[in-house]
């Protein structure tokens, strides 16, 4: 095998990623979410403590222990500080599911490479799995793969989620990957093999959402094994279920460490953001069972029944409940939402379960970006970012012209209310095919389909509905149908040429 086809889908990766990223590029600035410089300054902290500390470009970023970075040069060689040394301990609380592994890597990104690197890496860690499916999986034409790309970038949310500095893109990553290896294993050489699992590895690890995610999605691939449904496709059908569970292992592994490291540094067990109490809050359901059972419920919430419904971005991160209570209560409140909802399922289980359902549904459905407005976010991003980056964001495309991002967020939502009957046509059409490669493409889009709707109720019933959460995956849809259509045009124009051959001989 020559060099040439071992990295030649490499290659292309790299074109792809700045083919993803031209949205970013051509706004003027990377996009950003209230979460964002949290999620970047978490980096600082793990850093230090290992001893490195950089100087991040023209930006001191406000890190996690509650001061602006050192400034040094990125080369420069740290010197111990006596004062902070004999001081391990910081006065400051890191939430769990929100992994230091983005933060880390992320940081590390834009002290080298300002945020324009950033966003080069998010879309190249997207580009990988896109383009290793479409030439070593799929074997489609390199100019198919560049227009797709191009429609990807301009026509799906995938363009702007590449460029938002948060971990959501990598929920994508995480279902089509498991899905990539669960229908082509045979197909990818060693290096993608490995390539691809540690993608995932690093996919799965960035959020604990991600972690449920892939976990449900290796459940449902051992079924296939042990059902006999994946030894019809590959001939190690146990190899890809095996591959998902030691990289969803891997995710474990990586979660408990960042615990460890969280008690290491800020003396604090990680702090879990209280999303089922939050959903439970929000509803009538919550605030009524609070107000007739407490206090002998015995809730640390019962204290601020007073205050309830109440909603659950207000609840978290408001000045008015938890968002604003001493780290005790809060970590109180935090370990109750289990045994919380627990509790009041079993007082109302109908009421419960139709009410999470709903929502569950409700998260399959919002696909806008409502929430993602760069021009509503200026007045938060002032009071948190440098002037020199705020100046940036406020002279950028979509500030300068928000209709931009509406008008992008139909042709996005059209573009999915397009592709599903598509996908269903198709679908019916290859439903009798013996061909091997298309039977292959079937169980991968059944999975990438099946991660969609999981993504869904996960968000929808473990935090609640949101527009932000469904759409971060939603483009896989339509990539599904440029996969699928582009694979049934190649192979019937094979066919079609092997019978004329035939004619002629």
């Amino acid at each position: 095998m020559d060099l040439k086809h071992i990295f030649r889908p490499y290659i292309l990766a790299c074109l792809v990623a700045l083919i993803l990223a031209l949205p970013t590029f051509i706004n003027g600035a990377p996009f950003f979410y209230e979460d964002s410089f949290g999620y970047v300054a978490r980096g600082v902290g793990p850093l230090r403590a290992m001893g490195g500390d950089f100087r991040a470009g023209h930006i001191l970023l406000r890190d996690e222990l509650g001061r602006a970075p050192t400034v040094l040069s990125a080369t420069m060689p740290v010197q111990p500080v006596a004062a902070e040394s004999k001081q391990p301990k910081y006065d400051i609380v890191w939430h769990a599911g929100r992994s230091i592994f983005y933060s880390v890597v992320t940081y590390l990104s834009y002290v080298f490479a300002g945020f324009t690197g950033v966003v080069a890496l998010q879309a190249l860690l997207v580009a990988l799995p896109i383009t290793l499916l479409w030439k070593r999986c799929l074997d489609l034409p390199d100019r198919w793969l560049l227009s797709a790309s191009a429609l990807l970038a301009f026509a799906t949310s995938l363009g702007l989620f590449v460029g938002l500095v948060m971990p959501d893109f990598m929920a994508a990553v995480v279902i089509l990957i498991s899905a990539m290896l669960l229908a082509f294993r045979s197909r990818l050489l060693i290096i993608d093999m490995a390539m691809l699992s540690a993608v995932l590895v690093y996919a799965a690890s960035v959020h604990d959402s991600h972690l449920v995610i892939l976990s449900i999605l290796v459940v449902g691939a051992w079924v296939l094994y042990l059902a006999g449904f994946l030894r019809k496709i590959e001939e190690q059908g146990y190899a890809a279920p095996a591959l998902m569970t030691l990289a969803l292992c891997a995710g474990l592994i990586g979660s408990q460490a960042y615990s460890a490291l969280a008690v290491h540094i800020t003396g604090k067990p990680l702090l879990r953001l209280p999303h089922l109490t939050a959903h439970l809050v929000s509803m009538p359901l919550g605030a009524d069972y609070l107000n007739q059972k407490c206090p002998q419920a015995g809730f640390d919430m019962c204290l601020y029944r007073d205050k309830l419904p109440i909603s659950w971005i207000d609840f978290m991160f408001g000045h008015s409940l938890w968002g604003d209570l001493p780290y005790p209560e809060q970590q109180r409140i935090s370990n109750q939402q289990v045994s919380l909802l627990l509790t009041i399922f079993k007082d109302r289980p109908v009421a419960t379960t139709v009410a999470f359902g709903n929502d569950a549904l409700k998260q399959l459905i919002l696909i806008s970006y409502f929430d993602l407005d760069q021009a509503r976010k200026v007045p938060f991003f002032s009071t948190q970012m440098p002037p020199a980056m705020v100046n940036q964001i406020t002279s950028s495309l979509l500030v300068r012209y928000p209709a931009l991002l509406e008008i992008q967020s139909l042709v996005q939502q059209t573009i999915v209310l397009i592709t599903l009957p598509v996908l269903v046509i198709l679908g019916f059409r290859i439903s009798a095919t013996t061909d091997p490669l298309i039977r292959k493409w079937r169980l991968m889009a059944g999975v990438v389909f099946l991660g969609v709707v999981v993504n869904g109720f996960v968000c929808g019933l473990l935090a609640f509905p949101y527009d932000r959460f469904q759409v971060r995956v939603i483009w896989l849809i339509p990539f599904l149908a440029m996969t699928g259509w582009a694979l049934v045009y190649s192979r019937a124009k094979e066919y079609l040429q092997v019978a004329r051959t035939e004619c002629h001989a």
